[in-house]
């Protein structure tokens, strides 16, 4: 992840807070196999189809979001990367939740125990500034 202090200018910035994993690009990579092979067949298009690939031009992030995977186990991806890098976090985006006290610890155990299983790896906390 790159952090930059100090001025930048002609620059947005946002900042974040989740808690999970950090996605090497294998994992993300296999997420985005599984979920083009879905969209594929649900489309009826076949890899003969010469422009298959054109209808599924998906923002890295965007696509693993959409994953099943994602959806069923209610987990939120963010891009902590920096200049259009890609360096994703899979877990509980902590930004902007209303959770608190025994609610927040039994959903951070839940998304816990989801990365576990899948990823072999336990969550841990990813904060920052990106800068675009």
């Amino acid at each position: 992840m790159k952090i930059r202090n100090g001025f930048v200018s002609n620059s947005s910035s946002s900042s974040f807070c989740v808690y999970g994993v950090e996605l090497t690009e294998k994992e993300y990579k296999a997420l985005i196999k599984t979920q083009l092979a879905s969209l594929v067949e649900a489309s009826g298009e076949t890899d003969e189809d010469e422009d298959c690939d054109d209808d599924y031009s998906y923002e890295i992030e965007e696509l693993v979001s959409e994953c099943e995977y994602v959806k069923e186990n209610k987990l939120d991806v963010v891009n902590t990367g920096c200049d259009g890098d890609i360096e994703l976090c899979m877990g509980f985006d902590l930004d902007g939740t209303e959770l608190e006290g025994e609610a927040l610890i039994a959903e951070l155990t839940r998304v816990n125990n989801v990365l576990k299983t899948k990823f072999k790896r336990k969550g841990k906390i990813f904060s920052g500034t990106t800068y675009n």
